[in-house]
């Protein structure tokens, strides 16, 4: 469960998150870490696979090592068996453009990198 604080210390100003402020969370959260990697370490954030379940952050799964080329395309879609044993009904998944056109092994997208929520 993720919650939302209100501004206070007490436990009255702390209450659950609905599922549209969940997301917006993830999305936010997951941006913020991948300019932060990006401008004082110069890494990207693996991909990510959020699994939520009405509303809720059930679980999330990386990106296994991979090499690049075929394997790399299996390991993101072994990304997605998370989903049906955690029961989603929504998924949120986060990658860096070039990076994962790299593991593809293909011509990068554009000249700069994008995070994609």
């Amino acid at each position: 469960m993720i919650w939302l604080d209100e501004g206070g210390p007490s436990p009255e100003g702390v209450r659950p998150m609905d599922g549209d402020q969940t997301w917006r969370a993830l999305v936010d959260v997951s941006l913020e870490i991948h300019a932060d990697l990006m401008r004082e370490v110069g890494m990207v954030l693996w991909p990510t696979l959020f699994a939520l379940r009405g509303g809720c952050l059930v679980g999330y799964v990386h990106l296994r090592p991979i090499t690049v080329g075929q394997d790399a395309a299996a390991a993101i879609a072994e990304m997605s068996y998370l989903a049906a044993p955690a029961h989603a009904d929504e998924i949120m998944a986060a990658w860096e453009t070039q990076d994962v056109a790299a593991a593809y092994d293909h011509v990068p997208l554009h000249p700069d990198s994008a995070s994609t929520s």
